[in-house]
């Protein structure tokens, strides 16, 4: 999860909340903002530039989605959302970005070589000796979807379930840092942790909920920063 955040490369700012517009990785990634957005409506965008995209999903209201291709991303949000909800959607998909995409495609490139980012970009289909090194290395080619829902919107798989988890950590961290967010709701009920989260730091009602409860975690179970940044999963 550091890995994460880090190539994010957030300029330093103590002051909250923090608005998503000064991330590096931005540079890279185009954020637009459409006014209820449905899967349909960000594939018309797309196709207006020339992306084909494959998949077809269920035409549902989103607060946002990202999409990539040719080494750049595409983050789109709901433009009718209030502010603060947009700006954790933009930090929301920005993890998405990162991890599903960013990170494995550096690592692709450099386990594989430069014809690895061919086929991660879809420029070809991956020959039987891509497959192989890629099976080797521990390094896959290809991306999987997280926007596949049920009819009612629901999230059916785990692994797409863990992927919208691991994203709303990069967010937690990018704008509010548990470095900073530890030592302000350390000790408060958990009714004013979530009211701190979202008045200082500007998270939404629901994601506040969300953070306080990995910060607070239950009554008899300390919050370990270690585990929080995934440092123990990499032991």
């Amino acid at each position: 999860m550091q890995e994460a955040v880090a190539a994010c490369k957030e300029p330093y700012s103590p002051s909250f909340p923090r608005v998503m517009n000064r991330v590096w990785v931005l540079r890279v990634v185009h954020v637009e903002r459409i006014p209820r957005i449905t899967p349909e409506k960000v594939k018309i965008w797309l196709s207006k530039l020339g992306f084909r995209v494959d998949h077809s999903y269920f035409d549902r209201h989103m607060h946002g989605c990202m999409a990539v291709g040719r080494g750049f991303g595409f983050i789109f949000c709901d433009s009718t959302d209030e502010a603060h909800v947009q700006n954790f959607t933009v930090a929301h998909e920005l993890g998405h970005f990162v991890l599903e995409y960013l990170l494995p495609r550096e690592r692709a490139q450099l386990a594989l070589g430069e014809s690895a980012l061919q086929v991660f970009d879809k420029g070809r289909e991956p020959s039987a000796g891509d497959a192989l090194y890629s099976i080797l290395a521990g390094v896959p080619l290809q991306q999987e979807s997280v926007m596949e829902r049920s009819d009612e919107g629901e999230i059916e798989r785990g692994t797409i379930d863990e992927a919208e988890y691991r994203a709303d950590r990069v967010a937690f961290e990018l704008l509010a840092p548990a470095k900073y967010v530890l030592p302000r709701v350390k000790g408060l009920p958990r009714d004013e942790a979530v009211a701190l989260l979202e008045t200082q730091f500007g998270l939404p009602r629901l994601k506040a909920r969300a953070y306080a409860h990995l910060m607070l975690g239950s009554e008899h179970q300390g919050f370990c920063i270690r585990k929080y940044l995934g440092e123990e999963d990499d032991e």
